[in-house]
């Protein structure tokens, strides 16, 4: 059953995606024939600023950094093939929009004029989460990497307290430990050391 232009059009108006409609000649023009009313909900733009005008009406409310990838993009894109891709785009106030813009062929005249329908997605929300956790990654990933953990059996020696380090060297244990660790070391002294190296002085009288 065909739905009455009425219900089309409050179909659309619930739908979280603009619809739209364009036909490109053999040159490679092309003209957007349809776009549905909640585009100024999504794209920040009324209908009419883009209805009956090139594609190029849509691509100056693209951000100026991905509008020659979006251009490569749309060139490469075969006639039978479905069209994808993330953008930004720049709404009347200035903000940032990041979007989903699909599309594919839906006829073809003898002339090879083809027309294309598609729809766009608000993904901001998504886009922003995903940036979030990548720069989470990639903090995490930076710690994990300045962090060096002793692990294993360290070969101390019984007399001097020294550490055999993996080439077979015998370390002092602070140089061993700023060599393989983050830590800091600062020397003192303890109870019993100094009550035999110091036996004149009170350093720790209460």
């Amino acid at each position: 059953m065909l739905l009455s232009p009425k219900t089309l059009n409050d179909f659309e108006n619930i739908l979280p995606a603009v619809l739209y409609e364009y036909t490109q000649n053999q040159d490679g023009y092309s003209i957007i024939r349809y776009m549905s009313p909640n585009s100024r909900e999504i794209l920040g733009y009324s209908a009419e600023k883009f209805i009956g005008n090139s594609l190029s009406s849509f691509l100056g409310i693209v951000h100026v950094e991905d509008q020659k990838r979006l251009e490569s993009e749309d060139s490469e894109t075969i006639e039978d093939d479905f069209f994808s891709t993330e953008i930004r785009i720049v709404l009347p106030s200035g903000d940032i929009k990041w979007i989903l813009l699909r599309s594919k062929p839906s006829d073809k005249t003898r002339s090879g004029e083809v027309t294309w329908v598609g729809c766009i997605v608000d993904i901001t929300d998504q886009m922003k989460l995903a940036f979030e956790k990548e720069y989470h990654l990639k903090e995490l990933q930076k710690a994990i990497d300045e962090i060096k953990i002793l692990k294993g059996i360290l070969p101390l020696c019984s007399y001097c307290k020294k550490i055999r380090d993996d080439k077979g060297y015998w370390n002092q244990v602070d140089a061993y430990i700023n060599d393989h660790s983050e830590a800091s070391i600062s020397h003192g002294i303890c109870p019993e050391c100094a009550k035999k190296y110091y036996p004149d002085y009170d350093i720790y009288e209460k």
